[in-house]
């Protein structure tokens, strides 16, 4: 396998030259370069196959899939998953005086509701809250809430 690399101005020499050719011509030198590309990868799994085999007959398997079920049965090829980062809850700041549900926390984009209200000539102030209120419970923080309380 060659891993000889081509410098950017021999790349940009090929470019060039490319482009003083007609379409017709550059669509059969990408349709050369993808059959081109399959070949080599084709090449390139094989090659990893037949070195994957002699690495698992050096073990002692018979073939890929002994060694496969091997590795299988006893986790080997599992991933760990790292944990979630628990979410925490924001606070609403802000509350609409005609829609009660209408809310918004402060971050991010201001809601529609609070663009139509300003857009009147209302001032932001109006829908502050005194003290932020802790945003509704869902049906999983109920849950989490009994099974603490067990």
């Amino acid at each position: 396998m060659s891993t000889e690399k081509i410098s950017e101005t021999e790349l940009q020499s090929m470019a060039e030259q490319i482009k003083q050719r007609p379409t017709e011509f550059i669509k059969e030198l990408i349709d050369l370069l993808l059959e081109s590309l399959q070949e080599k990868r084709k090449q390139e799994i094989e090659d990893l196959k037949d070195a994957m085999l002699a690495k698992a007959q050096a073990l002692g398997f018979e073939n890929l899939s002994d060694f496969m079920q091997e590795t299988q049965v006893k986790g080997a090829a599992k991933v760990a998953k790292t944990p979630k980062k628990p979410t925490r809850k924001i606070p609403i700041r802000y509350r609409d005086s005609e829609v009660y549900e209408d809310t918004w926390t402060g971050r991010g984009k201001q809601p529609k509701w609070l663009v139509k209200r300003l857009e009147e000539g209302r001032k932001i102030e109006e829908f502050e809250l005194a003290t932020p209120e802790a945003p509704p419970a869902t049906e999983t923080d109920e849950v989490s809430d009994e099974a603490q309380a067990e």
